[in-house]
């Protein structure tokens, strides 16, 4: 009985010291430091490291840019010193959102851009950014991983409060659905709610083929024509798309150069989609957009999807399909069987495929990443081209 006792007395002041070590463990500090940047990655630098190392300082990580207004685009640029001993690598990692332009040692920075610079040199970053929000607090930036042991990851950000003393009506230029070579127009007002005159010095479109199939034109508005009274000035931006052999969305971004002090760069977002003989149907299908949405899944399971391509007219026995391109490469598109469904109608099964295995990436569209998309070609004579744009996150 007494041996009993000392067992169970033992083993409580197991517990208790186990406990106090565990709670102790959990209440450390983290022995790395956070990252800057809130939101960002975590991954390990990806350079193997020498003894002569080099060393990056980075003497402006944030930079505070004050107001400025909704749909504006600002820029800035930091500068990154190499003060080592032998060669500096840095990678282009990720951006928090596609409204952040980055280029790294003057070029674009996106995957697998990186550049080397030498012992006492210094390379530039520089951060182009859009005001989506049309007012708040504003927090945007990109990471770099550099073969630096001390500085393995630099984040540097944006930051600032977005304002409002300008306004477009509608906030966008929607086309819609149109039909092959069709010509359609959209337009917009931007209007000023300050002293200031609104004149708009230079346009700049964006997007594929846009600057092929859109022309634009500005008109002077008179006081009798504003929208709104508390306008005290404006001009309206008339847009014209011309539809070419391409099914499917298309879009991209009118950039206008603008006499406002506040707001010298707006950017007015374009969307539509074009339609034809040819459509597409099935789960998790958004015809309106274009668009496939296929979820989060995780890794190890991977996702496949079947939608069905709809071929009608007098082209509908003799059309074929085959792949062009997809982005990313990591998504797998195949055909199945064509099945007639009538004179002029076929169904072509389309399967659409994140094989298990597939290394994490989110493709969710704005703000945190572009859409994926599938190319297609055809040999209809009038629609020779399908794009659809898909939707993934592939999780760990």
């Amino acid at each position: 009985m007494k041996s009993l006792l000392i067992i169970v007395v033992c083993s409580s002041l197991v517990g208790v010291v186990m406990g106090a070590a565990i709670a102790y463990y959990e209440a450390q500090p983290p022995t790395k430091p956070i990252e800057a940047l809130g939101g960002g990655p975590t991954n390990e630098p990806v350079f193997e490291v020498n003894d002569s190392s080099p060393r990056a300082i980075v003497p402006e990580v944030t930079f505070e840019f004050g107001t400025m207004e909704h749909r504006a685009t600002m820029r800035h640029e930091y500068a990154i010193r190499n003060e080592g001993e032998s060669e500096l690598v840095i990678a282009f990692a990720s951006s928090t959102c596609n409204c952040t332009r980055v280029e790294l040692g003057g070029k674009l920075a996106e995957k697998g851009v990186s550049v080397s610079v030498p012992p006492g040199e210094a390379t530039e970053v520089m951060l182009e950014w859009t005001a989506k929000i049309s007012s708040g607090a504003y927090r945007h930036g990109a990471y770099f991983n550099t073969n630096d042991p001390k500085t393995p990851r630099i984040g540097l950000s944006v930051e600032g409060e977005v304002v409002e003393s300008t306004a477009l009506r509608p906030s966008e230029l929607q086309f819609g659905a149109m039909r092959s070579d069709e010509t359609r127009e959209a337009y917009l007002y931007l209007l000023s709610y300050s002293d200031q005159q609104v004149e708009v010095l230079d346009y700049q479109l964006t997007g594929k083929q846009l600057p092929e199939q859109l022309e634009v034109r500005i008109e002077p508005l008179s006081p009798d024509q504003l929208l709104e009274q508390q306008a005290s000035g404006g001009v309206k931006v008339v847009a014209s798309y011309r539809a070419g052999k391409t099914l499917g969305p298309f879009g991209g971004s009118l950039k206008l150069e603008t006499t406002l002090e506040n707001t010298k760069m707006i950017t007015v977002p374009i969307l539509g989609w074009v339609e034809g003989d040819i459509s597409v149907y099935g789960p998790g299908w958004v015809a309106q957009g274009g668009l496939l949405k296929m979820g989060t899944f995780q890794s190890k399971q991977g996702k496949k999807m079947r939608l069905t391509m709809a071929v009608r007219g007098p082209y509908a026995q003799t059309t074929r399909f085959e792949v062009d391109r997809t982005d990313p490469p990591e998504l797998k598109v195949t055909f199945g069987e064509p099945r007639e469904m009538g004179d002029q109608l076929m169904h072509v099964p389309l399967f659409v495929e994140i094989p298990a295995g597939t290394r994490p990436m989110v493709r969710l569209g704005e703000p945190a990443s572009t859409d994926a998309e599938i190319v297609l070609r055809s040999t209809h004579p009038v629609s020779t081209v399908v794009r659809l744009r898909v939707q993934f996150a592939v999780g760990q």
